[in-house]
């Protein structure tokens, strides 16, 4: 394969990948943002442009993913190389997902590469269900985020019986998710502005 027609295979991976990320975002949208090709600048000034960065609410917490995407016949350390750049220390942007269109792509040393260092990784097909089952999870908190982001959750937790415990945690207005700092949502440097 010729390097034209292999930039051709992936550009159309790639451009797969996207379509079934605005289709999570279209399905909630005030829970997920996707941006195409992020700026990650590394602490030595140098700037790195992964296929995606995916951020997503799931209260109490806002996570970040960076994807990279990769459509060739074989695995190489390349790709592994690129994202430890990111990952290790040199961007506060450091949870990975590598997506790759064939399900005999990675080499048992790539994977083992992935694996010890903690990025997920995903054949095209187990990407789509890792959306499916992520889109299904965020529908089910949606109304959680809703109620808490219109000052409500004391209301729409004494709604529901088996909620009601809670509503004693949820007076403390100091403590409710959207107001709470956690891990992933410092990575995302200055905050974004709030979804509507």
């Amino acid at each position: 394969m010729d390097k034209t027609s292999g930039n051709q295979r992936g550009i159309a991976f790639e451009e797969k990948v996207s379509v079934a990320l605005e289709n999570l975002r279209f399905l909630c949208p005030q829970l997920v943002q996707v941006r195409r090709w992020p700026v990650v600048k590394l602490h030595n000034g140098v700037e790195l442009r992964p296929d995606f960065e995916l951020i997503y609410m799931q209260p109490p917490h806002r996570n970040l993913r960076l994807i990279e995407c990769q459509s060739r016949n074989k695995s190489s350390h390349d790709v592994v190389n690129k994202i430890l750049r990111m990952k290790g220390g040199h961007s506060p942007r450091n949870r990975f997902i590598l997506v790759y269109e064939d399900p005999q792509y990675l080499s048992t040393a790539v994977r083992e590469d992935l694996d010890s260092a903690g990025i997920l990784h995903y054949s095209y097909q187990e990407f789509l269900l890792f959306l499916v089952e992520l889109g299904a999870s965020l529908r089910l908190t949606a109304p959680l985020e809703e109620a808490n982001a219109a000052g409500k959750l004391p209301e729409f937790l004494q709604s529901d019986p088996a909620l009601q415990r809670f509503v004693r945690l949820s007076d403390l207005s100091d403590a409710f998710p959207s107001q709470v700092k956690h891990k992933d949502e410092g990575m995302l440097g200055s905050a974004p502005p709030r979804w509507k």
